[in-house]
């Protein structure tokens, strides 16, 4: 990753992981347990999915100042609940999250209900189908909103695309 990262066009990256940043925090302290450097930003980032009043799930990317520490990176996960539990994203929080469920809903999922007693299986469900409320998405926004970017996906599993909206035309000037 390191060598194509090194080689490539582009100018910037963002490691990206999906309800934590682990892969960001396994790529820093690589870099500095071997005093590396690379020659290009490296972005941490984010993608969660919120509430929102849609049929499906509407994700949205979160990108960081790369100056931001790890502890303040945790402290913004730490900002945000889940839905119904009310917790912080965490494998604990996903595990009660969908031990919530009723039997319909664990079906929906290809869950059933001896699964309840399952904690990986009930951690994948639960991470499958946890938002986060809208009240700590602003809340953690605010707090950090000079050194984040939210995006919003148009064409992309899950994205604006399935509002049924038009996509912004792009043209090359």
């Amino acid at each position: 990753m390191l060598e194509s990262i090194r080689t490539s066009d582009a100018a910037a990256y963002c490691i990206m992981d999906y309800w934590h940043f682990e892969g960001w925090f396994a790529l820093r302290s690589y870099l500095d347990r071997n005093a590396l450097a690379l020659p290009k930003t490296v972005f941490p980032g984010i993608e969660l999915r919120p509430e929102a009043p849609t049929n499906f799930r509407l994700n949205t990317h979160f990108l960081f100042d790369d100056a931001l520490t790890d502890h303040q990176l945790r402290e913004f996960l730490s900002l945000l609940h889940i839905g119904i539990v009310e917790r912080a994203p965490s494998r604990e929080a996903f595990i009660e999250l969908a031990r919530t469920y009723d039997s319909g809903k664990l079906d929906k999922h290809g869950f059933s209900a001896a699964d309840r007693s399952d904690d990986a299986k009930m951690e994948t469900l639960g991470a499958m189908t946890a938002k986060i409320t809208r009240d700590s998405w602003r809340r953690a926004q605010k707090q950090f909103e000079q050194r984040l970017l939210v995006i919003q996906p148009y064409d992309t599993s899950d994205g604006l695309g399935g509002l049924g909206l038009e996509a912004p035309s792009l043209r090359r000037r």
